[in-house]
């Protein structure tokens, strides 16, 4: 009798099994609904052939994600980690998206680790992480959208990497603990607020192959003390290099043609700007409250001023230039210094 029974139950058993993997068979194909997924670090090489459908949003333990065809975007952190890891690939596909808000408000997260297939880090995605501290990796991110680390006053360093090319506006506004902000050739457009009021930022470093810096692109940046403007700018907002009070000296590199209204307004340690041949324009109100500014050497005879408070509230200011330029002229009008450039013979 016993021996009988034994049989019966091996025989529920094994029905119990077989309907318990049908079952999860039938689980993962895609829904519109959240699923449950673990994650895999493995990933393959999709074409790109323009086709990439979304096929279901999933979750696992540690993060709620989008999935497609050819890839796949964070949409939500669910972890309790301090130090988090991003994954290279779910489900076979590779992970390129840090999507809008994915970690926002997330207030223990202390370190996080991009992989390299990630392109985009989305609007907001690591907004006020007040504890974010460090993030490493990253090699592969393209775009970083609109106050992505907006608030992150703790963080002390970001990989501006080889593969940026677009900084979203107020991309790391408020980072009051950034130590520098090292931006290479390829980030083409550097956003409004995107720097501002990083107040540690020290040293400031713009490569040649930036074309565009927005409005107050680098207000209130306290601590950076000198500063070069490449040629390859095409585009500046206004005021992107307001009240940088530790500011000394601006050397704008040969090919630079303009300087915007407001461009260093309120720099209240500045001493020295050089401006050179090809420069054609400097907006009104671009050293206003220069209150130290003492030199402004002008290397363009016919440079135009345009603006009458150019130098408004500065208190004692000398253009150098050449004997008969379009400076002598404006510092004659403007009551301001003016020493003849020596020529070369």
């Amino acid at each position: 009798m016993r021996s009988h029974m034994k049989r019966i139950w091996a025989c529920v058993l094994a029905l119990l099994v077989t309907l318990s993997a049908a079952g999860c068979a039938g689980g993962t194909e895609s829904t519109s609904s959240v699923q449950t997924a673990s994650v895999d670090e493995g990933y393959d090489s999709y074409p790109a052939d323009g086709t990439d459908a979304l096929l279901g949003s999933y979750e696992n333990a540690n993060f709620r994600y989008d999935l497609y065809e050819k890839h796949v975007e964070i949409t939500k952190y669910l972890g309790n980690d301090t130090q988090v890891r991003i994954p290279a690939g779910i489900e076979r596909r590779p992970v390129t998206v840090i999507g809008k808000d994915a970690f926002r408000n997330r207030a223990s997260i202390t370190a996080v680790t991009i992989p390299e297939t990630v392109e985009t880090i989305g609007e907001g995605a690591f907004h006020n992480c007040i504890s974010l501290r460090s993030v490493e990796g990253a090699a592969s991110v393209r775009v970083i959208e609109y106050n992505a680390f907006r608030d992150c006053v703790a963080l002390e360093q970001f990989p501006f990497g080889s593969a940026l090319t677009r900084i979203g506006d107020s991309a790391f506004r408020w980072c009051r603990s950034l130590r520098s902000i090292e931006l290479p050739g390829n980030v083409q457009i550097v956003g409004s607020w995107s720097f501002a009021n990083c107040t540690a930022a020290n040293p400031i470093t713009l490569e040649y192959g930036i074309l565009s810096i927005g409005e107050g692109a680098f207000h209130s940046c306290y601590s950076y003390e000198t500063l070069r403007l490449p040629a390859s700018i095409q585009y500046m907002g206004e005021g992107p290099f307001k009240h940088a009070r530790a500011l000394k000296e601006v050397v704008a590199e040969p090919g630079l043609t303009f300087l915007p209204v407001r461009a260093f307004q309120g720099d209240s340690a500045l001493e020295t700007v050089t401006l050179p041949a090809e420069m054609e324009t400097i907006g009104n109100f671009a050293f206003g409250s220069c209150k130290v500014l003492k030199t402004v050497t002008v290397n363009n005879p016919q440079m135009e001023f345009d603006g009458k408070h150019i130098f408004l509230l500065v208190d004692a200011v000398t253009l150098i230039a050449a004997p008969g330029s379009t400076a002598e002229a404006y510092a004659a009008e403007r009551s301001l210094g003016f020493s003849a450039m020596q020529t070369q013979e």
